[in-house]
């Protein structure tokens, strides 16, 4: 967006004498959207956002496959074999373009995720 987009954005909000001067402030700086804040928007609807509840059911399907889980990691465990995690037959292959649709979320969540040392 430039800066005459954003006078006439501003006007027509009713803003008076909107005149944007260019200047060095901000050089340089660099804005990172706040996912945080963006998913409990969308979670419980805030800021006027339509509720799309997203994570609480994601993770009651963690709370309700966790008995098969620890079955499964126990059974790892005693015997070693990785069999134990084999994936189910209703299972998806993942494919390259199912890949790159989820690229975008993956660079939208990057600027956050911690460095390594």
């Amino acid at each position: 967006m430039n800066r005459g987009d954003i006078e006439s954005d501003l006007r027509r909000a009713g803003a008076t004498a909107v005149k944007i001067d260019k200047t060095q402030n901000a050089v340089g700086v660099v804005v990172h959207e706040d996912v945080g804040y963006n998913i409990l928007r969308s979670e419980f609807g805030y800021d006027g956002e339509n509720q799309k509840a997203h994570w609480r059911p994601a993770l009651r399907e963690i709370k309700d496959a966790m008995p098969d889980l620890m079955r499964r990691y126990l059974k790892y465990l005693q015997t070693g074999r990785e069999s134990a995690f084999s994936l189910p037959n209703n299972i998806d292959n993942v494919t390259a373009t199912k890949m790159k649709q989820g690229s975008t979320f993956a660079q939208a969540l990057a600027p956050f995720a911690p460095r390594g040392s």
